[in-house]
């Protein structure tokens, strides 16, 4: 149940979170889709650290989130028909030493226990797939990218699938992209390994 008035983005967010859905605004409108829809595009690392004129900029900035933030566990509460439609959870854990970071999900939805604990499940290991900031500058002709499309690089020898969080484009229309690593395993809470 959804007490007293909320931002309707605290609302729709473990319910996207429950169904796997991601909101993208697209020629003026917000569409919500499967995360596993989502368009793919392959980026050549030779258009990363595009600038105006010349000049040096940052080849690529990856950033490690410490692993005391993310989570140990994940709490999911729902509505459970097994419990007569009281107040049901599920949990999820991992083994972490020296910390706790508890993360606790309120779902508004009747949900089986195994439908909350495959959300559980999934809200544990995408915090531990998408751990990995990466920050690129591209050039112009990637203006066409747009937020939560994946883009995939080879760098260093590694694959690299990254959802873009953010994308600006700036004056000189060069396209700056935040994003997180990504798998598509998230998309199948079968596959993941169990912690």
């Amino acid at each position: 149940p959804i007490s007293g008035p909320q931002v309707t983005s605290k609302i729709l967010e473990p319910i996207m979170f429950a169904y796997n859905l991601f909101v993208q605004e697209s020629n003026a409108k917000l569409t919500f889709k499967q995360k596993s829809n989502e368009t793919t595009e392959a980026v050549l690392i030779s258009d990363f650290a595009a600038v105006e004129g010349e000049g040096n900029s940052e080849f690529l900035s990856i950033m490690d989130l410490p692993e005391m933030d993310l989570p140990s566990e994940v709490n999911v509460s729902h509505i459970d028909p097994d419990l007569d439609y009281q107040d049901g959870s599920q949990r999820d854990t991992r083994i972490v030493r020296n910390y706790d970071n508890v993360v606790s999900v309120e779902v508004p939805l009747v949900l089986s226990a195994d439908e909350a604990f495959a959300i559980a499940h999934r809200r544990l290991w995408s915090a531990i797939y998408e751990r990995l900031k990466i920050t690129i500058t591209l050039p112009p002709y990637y203006m066409f990218l747009e937020e939560n499309d994946i883009i995939t690089f080879t760098y260093d020898g590694y694959d690299y699938e990254i959802r873009i969080i953010e994308l600006t484009i700036g004056n000189n229309y060069i396209v700056e992209v935040s994003g997180v690593t990504y798998s598509s395993r998230l998309n199948d809470v079968d596959n993941l390994p169990a912690i």
